[in-house]
């Protein structure tokens, strides 16, 4: 005969965990009632007009969320209690309101934002690391809002930068297409070296060079991949000029940082939009000396940019999908200086638990263009209409002019290149003062360029017979990991007195302070990893 030895204790953690899942299904009316949701609506004090993407939180809690399109937002799953909410819009004064919660009632908490000059309540990122006020910032930081870029008849971030940002030069050395300005912090610090900023684009390390291997000695003009850059679904951009961040970003940034942040959608039901903006160039003759160059050199230029994008979302999911073509035929006869650019840019934001979110975000850009010889080029049609001393050789043989002309136009200058950006940012908060943030992305760029001499090109002029086919890549891969962290602060049970804030890098380094200042950051240095 066989017994069946059951232990009690096990059976009465079997009976437990039975009545509280019973509980659970029986009851759930009663769980929730616990809770409440706080909403509202953000508009502006003066004009009333809703502020969509709002940041709207919960002091003292990581709950928080952002307005939708009409301005509205909700925070659900609080507790019964009394709160501070707080609503945070760039250009405008930080408000607070006090609200009541009841278990089971919603709470509404209205906010009219005024509009501020000097916007130190204003929240950045660039140097810090996290997100910090601008009050309490040792360095300046300058910031470029939404409003700010849509407004800009630009196509790219330099020429966003030009005139917008103190103590910031971008001065644009050609006209040439898929050139880049030369943007300088502060004055000159180098003759040698590059003195462009760093440039992070939603926390990736982004290629910020020029194209100087595949000028073919075209005559010093040369493609930027800053060109590449568009501003599309741009949502703000910080800038910290000077070495301010060089102990977070390395010794480039000594240069100077520019972080770019991409749209990730607002909340609400999906609006599309639609965009068609076409115009005409016209060349500047000021300083065109010879009539042939006026009339049969330059042209006038039409060109056109069409956009279409989407937008909305849920509460715990949100997303932004755009495109924009723009095509523009050059100021140069025959098409020569031609400027086609495609872009396919994507943003979404998650939030998978009250403590965790992520956010992803990517781009391709296809750009192609034409370039001509220029500058010190014996080659460059420009300058020989306009110091004719080839010009007179040609008369001196009894040669026409226009054909020429022609024949200087006939090398052909090409270039294309193809971007993609892509990042990942995974946000966790398990406890309100302590916040862990890990960045993974990759910018991966990739230029074609070729140069075509026919025969009858100028360079046969010169002594050069039989022309040439020359083809060269350039290849850049940045690819970006980051773990910034900030710990708690930690008090003794016997003295009642903070520990000091300990923090380790990615090299495992340990830092102590003494006296941590509120709300900063220790944040870990980006590991990269590029090839070129």
């Amino acid at each position: 005969m066989s017994f069946l030895r059951v232990k009690w204790p096990a059976l009465w953690q079997a009976a437990a965990v039975t009545l509280l899942i019973t509980a659970l299904f029986a009851f759930p009316g009663a769980l929730l009632a616990q809770t409440g949701s706080i909403s509202g609506k953000v508009t502006n004090v003066k004009t009333g007009e809703t502020l969509p993407g709002a940041q709207v939180i919960v002091q003292g809690t990581n709950r928080g969320a952002a307005s939708d399109l009409d301005g509205n937002y909700t925070i659900r799953n609080l507790t019964a209690g009394s709160y501070t909410v707080e609503a945070r819009f760039i250009g405008y004064a930080t408000q607070q309101v006090k609200v009541t919660l009841a278990a089971g009632q919603t709470a509404t908490a209205d906010f009219q934002l005024k509009e501020s000059l000097l916007q130190l309540g204003e929240v950045v990122v660039t140097g810090q690391g996290t997100a910090v006020e601008k009050r309490q910032l040792p360095t300046s930081v300058a910031t470029l809002s939404a409003q700010e870029i849509e407004l800009a008849p630009v196509k790219s971030v330099d020429q966003l930068l030009q005139g917008r940002v103190a103590g910031l030069a971008s001065l644009v050395p050609t006209g040439m297409p898929g050139s880049g300005a030369r943007i300088q912090t502060r004055g000159l610090k180098s003759v040698v070296s590059n003195s462009t900023p760093v440039i992070y684009v939603d926390g990736v390390r982004v290629d910020n060079g020029d194209n100087f291997r595949l000028a073919f000695g075209t005559g010093g003009q040369v493609s930027s991949s800053l060109a590449d850059l568009v501003t599309g679904e741009i949502d703000r951009v910080e800038v910290i000029k000077g070495g301010a961040s060089s102990t977070l970003y390395g010794s480039e940034a000594a240069n100077g940082v520019i972080q770019i942040f991409t749209k990730k959608g607002v909340p609400g039901q999906a609006r599309w939009r639609f965009n068609v903006t076409s115009g005409l160039d016209a060349p500047e003759n000021k300083f065109t000396y010879e009539d042939f160059t006026k009339d049969l050199f330059y042209r006038n230029s039409t060109y056109q940019s069409y956009t279409a994008g989407v937008t909305g979302g849920t509460e715990a999911f949100s997303y932004n999908v755009s495109g924009k073509m723009f095509d523009n035929r050059g100021m140069v006869v025959q098409d020569k200086i031609f400027d086609k650019q495609y872009n396919l840019a994507t943003g979404m934001r998650a939030i998978l638990s009250p403590n965790a979110d992520v956010e992803v975000s990517g781009s391709y850009t296809r750009s192609q263009f034409g370039t001509l010889f220029n500058d010190n080029s014996t080659s460059a049609p420009l300058s020989a209409l306009e110091l004719e001393a080839n010009f007179r050789l040609a008369q001196r043989s009894n040669q026409n002019l226009d054909s020429l002309l022609n024949v200087y136009l006939l090398p052909d200058l090409t270039e294309a290149a193809n971007r993609f950006i892509t990042s990942v940012n995974v946000n966790y908060s398990p406890y309100v003062r302590w916040k862990n943030k890990f960045t993974l992305g990759l910018d991966y760029r990739k230029n074609e360029a070729r140069h075509f001499a026919p025969i009858e090109s100028p360079s046969s002029i010169f002594g050069n017979v039989g022309g040439f086919l020359r083809v060269a890549f350039r290849d850049y891969l940045s690819v970006t990991m980051a773990t910034p962290a900030r710990t708690p602060r930690l008090k003794s049970a016997r003295s009642r007195r903070p520990f000091p804030w300990v923090c380790k890098d990615s090299a495992s380094k340990t830092g102590r302070i003494r006296a941590p200042a509120r709300r900063s950051e220790f944040p870990a240095p980006p590991t990269l990893a590029t090839l070129r």
